[in-house]
């Protein structure tokens, strides 16, 4: 078995579609972020599981003692950990702002101005 991402960039309109899972469209919650409001979509941003040696994905339950592994390891890389917010698969950069602060200046000023608040932001 070994760790690797299974999700990384979305776009908005793939945030979006996520969103809508459980609300507007089948299928159960699975994020409370949409289109811009999440680190995916500014690149800032990865889901990982476990795979077996023949590539398929080992889906884990939240108290798997497994988890406790990823998460050493996204501590010695400085990320966010997904579990701080219920997400335990999640990992992100550690912002000084929200990702919404990041959208509200992509929105006002575009995607330069997006990517320069998001290298300032780093903590």
């Amino acid at each position: 078995m070994h760790w690797q991402p299974y999700q990384g960039y979305r776009t908005f309109a793939q945030q979006n579609s996520l969103y809508a899972q459980g609300r507007t469209a089948p299928g159960k919650i699975v994020t409370n972020a949409k289109g811009g409001e999440s680190a995916h979509c500014w690149g800032c941003a990865s889901d990982w599981t476990l795979f077996d040696i023949h590539g398929q994905v080992i889906w884990l339950d939240a108290d798997d003692s497994a988890w406790e592994e990823y998460e050493q390891a996204i501590d010695e890389c400085g990320l966010k950990k997904g579990s701080d917010f219920g997400d335990i698969d999640h990992n992100e950069l550690h912002l000084k702002c929200s990702w919404k602060d990041i959208l509200a200046v992509y929105n006002q000023s575009g995607m330069s101005a997006a990517e320069s608040m998001i290298k300032r932001m780093k903590s």
